[in-house]
């Protein structure tokens, strides 16, 4: 069972699709979308989320028949969407769907999903921690955020990337290091 990211903790609850495929058995090539919360995420909004997201599997298989895709919750505050292209690409109009639904929950949970104007990084104390650009340019300034620091890398689109630990990396081999340090 392959709940997080390779290097993260197993704290993940996968989709609610009994026997559903999981990033596990996506095969190579399948496209992935991160999205993060800035807080762990309360049972009523994870339940929310868990419901939207089969929803738009469920979509995406009857506007494309043979679709498969999947999502998994990690660390809390991440959920992962996967979708095996193999049999067809997910089209424009299918991922426009799903962030408008996301943002539609957004509005009315109160939850921040989509939105890239924010780092996502662990503490000190290991915990995942969300703080905005300037926030995380200042705490790297005053040292507190190091080449060391661990990322959470929320741009990966593919698979591949989630499974060679592209999602949690030191900030030195990241973007991050351009952009902070």
């Amino acid at each position: 069972m392959h709940d997080t990211a390779p290097g993260t903790t197993p704290e993940a609850a996968r989709g609610s699709v009994p026997g559903a495929m999981t990033l596990d058995t996506l095969p190579d090539g399948s496209r992935i979308w991160l999205f993060a919360a800035g807080r762990p995420f309360t049972d009523e909004e994870r339940a929310g989320l868990d419901a939207l997201l089969t929803k738009v599997r469920e979509k995406w298989a009857i506007k494309q028949p043979g679709m498969c895709g999947c999502h998994e919750f990690v660390l809390d505050r991440f959920v992962v969407v996967g979708a095996d292209e193999s049999r067809g690409i997910i089209d424009g109009c299918s991922v426009d769907a799903m962030m408008n639904w996301l943002m539609r929950l957004e509005a009315e949970a109160g939850l921040r999903l989509v939105d890239r104007m924010v780092v996502h990084y662990r503490g000190p104390d290991g915990a995942p921690r969300s703080v905005s650009r300037a926030a995380f340019a200042a705490l790297a300034k005053s040292g507190e955020v190091t080449a060391d620091t661990h990322v959470f890398d929320t741009t990966i689109n593919r698979i591949e990337a989630w499974r060679g630990g592209h999602f949690e990396r030191p900030v030195s081999a990241t973007w991050h290091a351009k952009a902070f340090l």
